[in-house]
């Protein structure tokens, strides 16, 4: 299942990488991202448009097993945030909005797809 987001970089350290706009893909393996993401570190004190003059357009995958937790949206903070672990154990944030414009790609449904592939992903490695 697909959605439109626009990416949203938050801190230094543990950011993603990508900007813009983007679309998440919810496979049977992992969540794919296609979007812009930087080639190389930027400084957090360039502006967010000069910045985008560094980015190339890519696909991400992020395993089911390697996420630690899902934020959801709440009333104060209007975005998805998901923390996942690499295998040198280090941590990434990838904080998004979901377009809300296509009545059946809304954030429960996100949420539901999330939790499902989530739940089957921890089944599997524990068989």
């Amino acid at each position: 299942m697909r959605f439109q987001a626009r990416m949203m970089p938050r801190g230094m350290r543990r950011n993603f990488g990508a900007v813009g706009a983007a679309t998440i893909s919810l496979e049977e393996t992992g969540i794919v991202i296609d979007a812009e993401f930087h080639q190389f570190d930027i400084p957090f004190l360039v502006s967010p448009g000069f910045s985008e003059t560094f980015c190339a357009p890519s696909r991400r995958t992020i395993p089911y097993s390697s996420i630690i937790r899902h934020s959801p949206p709440k009333w104060f903070r209007g975005h998805h945030q998901i923390l996942y672990q690499l295998p040198d154990r280090s941590k990434r944030l990838v904080c998004f909005r979901l377009d809300q414009s296509t009545p059946d790609r809304r954030d429960d449904d996100f949420e539901t797809r999330l939790g499902q592939g989530r739940t089957i992903a921890s089944l599997y490695l524990q068989a």
